[in-house]
């Protein structure tokens, strides 16, 4: 049986060498508020001075909040591999068992140029949309059925794909995937897909120069199929997705579940000698993952299923494809791959509600409730003999019942020494 390493991870952060140039970052938290605070929900920022002073105990400390409509639920960055320039946040408000009491909102925040010191910048980027105001056809809303769960956006923020699964809201045979215009005045519905709709992994390729593309699952016989929506360009003054055969609708490829269910869904980088720059789509289950390349064009072809973490939930993945790394998050353990044909490192006892790996100082961060902790995939040992005691964070209060983490460049980026 699997031993469990203890995990809280200060004593894995020791900095040694030169630092050429200052990397701090800001962690974005999305958490419930305390009825006290006046608002539902928030968004926090949390400065990381690592990039500019090395390890130290108080390295994390709360900078600045700002309010949401309604209780986080999801998030998705516009550009997401290279500036991440506005964070948009799905929130959403629970009628009392009555999916048609329920409200769900999105919130636009701008995330370049913020400095610790003086915030300012940490605002609104455009009118939050209340998405109860959603319509098929101009005057037709969508109806009562609507209960989003996970979001991703287009490139530059006019697509957002919405998924739903109808239980916290009081229709649990609902399940669906929405693609939405937000640009529109009020937000259209383009295409709603609600046939068999798996209700996790929903995936959003954000391609510089082209067409963005969705891939959500829908249950198969044999497991789950993976399908491609090609959206529209974002600058369409009539947008359309052509649900036709050979339009924009493509079933990709049928994953066989192996009596597993189907829990998340990301880009892996997965490079060869043949192809540098390969990527894969990573399907992973509650206790194995199955790679899927030549996803996007070609003969996508399934890799061999890798055994990981039971109970996983959550891949980790990086955003700025620099790391082949494939990290698992589960209910209380964290694991990590090699790559996509590696097996599992010895697993890590960890309980977080959420995580996010942060490239330019190569962090994995973990958010539960007012805590931050940091795992180094650059220095740990999992061995027999090599067990690791560390000590956690100090705690931040401000961040009270968290649903998510993600990360952010803020500006203040000094040279440091040793």
């Amino acid at each position: 049986m699997k031993r469990l390493l203890l995990f809280a991870l200060l004593a894995l952060i020791a900095c040694t060498g030169t630092v050429e140039q200052g990397t701090p970052i800001f962690l974005v938290v999305g958490y419930q508020a305390d009825a006290a605070d006046g608002a539902e929900g928030k968004v926090g920022l949390v400065e990381d001075t690592f990039g500019v002073s090395g390890a130290s105990e108080n390295r994390l400390s709360f900078v600045t909040s700002q309010d949401l409509p309604a209780a986080p639920v999801a998030y998705d960055l516009t550009d997401r591999d290279n500036t991440r320039d506005t964070l948009i946040v799905l929130s959403r408000n629970d009628g009392s068992a009555n999916v048609a009491d329920s409200t769900a909102f999105l919130s636009f925040l701008n995330l370049e140029n913020i400095d610790p010191t003086a915030p300012a910048n940490f605002t609104t980027a455009r009118e939050t949309l209340d998405l109860s105001t959603l319509a098929a056809e101009p005057g037709s809303p969508i109806g009562a059925e609507f209960c989003p769960i996970d979001v991703q956006v287009s490139s530059d923020g006019r697509y957002a794909a919405l998924l739903h699964e109808g239980t916290p809201c009081g229709a649990p045979e609902f399940q669906a995937v929405d693609v939405v215009d937000t640009e529109a005045s009020p937000p259209a519905l383009l295409e709603r897909f609600d046939v068999q709709i798996e209700p996790a992994g929903l995936y959003l390729a954000q391609i510089p120069a082209a067409n963005d593309r969705l891939y959500f699952f829908e249950d198969d016989p044999a497991g789950v199929q993976l399908t491609e929506v090609i959206l529209p360009d974002e600058n369409a003054n009539n947008p359309e997705i052509d649900t036709a055969p050979g339009g924009d609708v493509e079933e990709v490829i049928d994953i066989p579940d192996n009596n597993e269910l189907v829990v998340d869904l990301g880009v892996v980088y997965a490079p060869t000698d043949a192809d540098p720059e390969r990527r894969a789509l990573v399907t992973l289950f509650d206790e194995s993952f199955v790679p899927v390349v030549n996803y996007a064009e070609g003969t996508p072809n399934n890799g061999a299923r890798v055994q990981t973490i039971d109970e996983s939930r959550k891949l980790i993945t990086d955003d700025f494809l620099t790391t082949e790394t494939v990290f698992v998050l589960g209910e209380d353990e964290f694991t990590i791959h090699q790559n996509i044909a590696e097996g599992e490192e010895e697993g890590v006892s960890v309980s977080a509600v959420d995580a996010v790996y942060e490239p330019r100082n190569d962090f994995v961060f973990f958010v539960s409730d007012q805590q931050i902790r940091i795992f180094d995939p650059t220095d740990f040992t999992f061995g027999e003999d090599d067990d690791i005691d560390i000590d956690s964070l100090p705690a931040i209060t401000e961040l009270t019942s968290p649903t998510f983490i993600t990360w952010a460049q803020a500006v203040g980026g000094v040279a440091t020494g040793e």
